[in-house]
């Protein structure tokens, strides 16, 4: 039996037939995490058994996965899960400044999918919902100074390395810029930026370097 529907389903004999009716059904398994019970977690939203809705937070740091199934010759099921996401994070600043530099701010720009359906068949993205204008917000709500545990100011030769947790990940595609402001006495403030395409289940980390030259360097 193939393309059947969700629900319960009859078949009969037909008249005068007589023996064993055999019955071939092809399934497919999907899964995907986080679940919790019944209630839609973190802007998932399940659609019947092959799909669900994902509304990311402009701040989101759930990692989507969903499962393709692989089933061996002898029965069992094996569900191996793959990221539907793409993560973008923070890794550090080094100031080869000359002097001491205050870093002032991290903001990502840019649109960004706000919503899509993921196939738990084939783990591609489709109806896909766009920022109609580009975004402009902190990387994280939490000021740098909490985030970095004291002092955001970096003395000449200094790195400064971010949590491993301050990262966002979210439906990949759009392109998003990361920028960062800092302020030094020489120049005051000055912001530099670079361009991240995320693609899914892939991690990229951005690392900042100033150098005495007045030349900025983001990895």
């Amino acid at each position: 039996i193939k393309n059947v529907g969700e629900g319960s389903h009859t078949i009969t004999r037909g008249s005068g037939e007589t023996g064993i009716l055999f019955v071939s059904v092809d399934m497919d398994f999907t899964a995907y995490a986080p679940y919790e019970s019944r209630t839609p977690s973190e802007g998932i939203t399940p659609v019947g058994p092959t799909s669900l809705t994902f509304k990311p937070a402009i701040q989101n740091t759930i990692d989507l996965l969903w499962a393709e199934d692989e089933v061996t010759a002898d029965g069992t099921i094996h569900l191996n899960f793959k990221h539907a996401l793409g993560k973008l994070a923070v890794g550090s600043v080094t100031n080869n400044y000359g002097q001491p530099i205050t870093l002032e701010e991290v903001k990502f720009k840019g649109l960004r999918h706000t919503k899509g359906d993921l196939s738990l068949i084939n783990g591609e993205w489709s109806n896909l919902t766009t920022t109609d204008a580009a975004e402009e917000k902190p990387f994280n709500g939490t000021t740098l100074s909490t985030i970095l545990e004291g002092s955001t100011t970096i003395p000449n030769g200094g790195v400064i390395a971010f949590p491993a947790n301050f990262y966002y990940m979210q439906i990949p595609g759009p392109t998003i810029t990361v920028s960062f402001t800092f302020h030094s006495d020489g120049y005051g403030d000055e912001e530099v930026s670079k361009e991240i395409v995320l693609e899914k289940g892939v991690m990229k980390t951005v690392n900042l370097t100033i150098g005495m030259n007045h030349e900025v360097v983001i990895q």
